[in-house]
């Protein structure tokens, strides 16, 4: 798994290539959860690429991370998809996060996450 977390003006951007295992993933949440919390970041860019849907969410521990983000105000984090089965994935997610409480979206390009994770709420 190929993962590249860095700070930019406003946002935290995650990108991650070929998604490894479920408890790679299941790290990789939870370090993204530390860094939330303890930094100033409540938006968030998470672009994936290269790596198969996620459908078996409580293989990689979404619930709980989901449950968790949700207790962040004011937290928005937009998720990129390169395919459409991965696109379908992560509107099941939003889908699971809108149920906690969290406000996240799916979207097939960066430029329109983007636009989302500014636009005024």
């Amino acid at each position: 798994m190929d993962v590249e977390i860095s700070a930019r003006p406003g946002y935290l951007s995650v990108s991650v290539a070929e998604r490894g295992s479920p408890d790679e993933s299941r790290a990789l949440l939870q370090k993204l959860l530390g860094i939330v919390h303890d930094g100033e970041h409540r938006r968030v860019l998470i672009s994936v690429r290269r790596s198969h849907a996620i459908f078996k969410v409580e293989e990689y521990g979404l619930s709980e991370v989901l449950a968790r983000a949700a207790g962040f105000p004011g937290l928005r984090v937009a998720m990129v998809a390169d395919t459409s089965e991965l696109f379908a994935s992560y509107q099941y997610v939003e889908l699971l996060a809108a149920q906690k409480g969290l406000t996240a979206k799916a979207f097939r390009s960066e430029a329109d996450a983007l636009r989302w994770l500014f636009r005024a709420t």
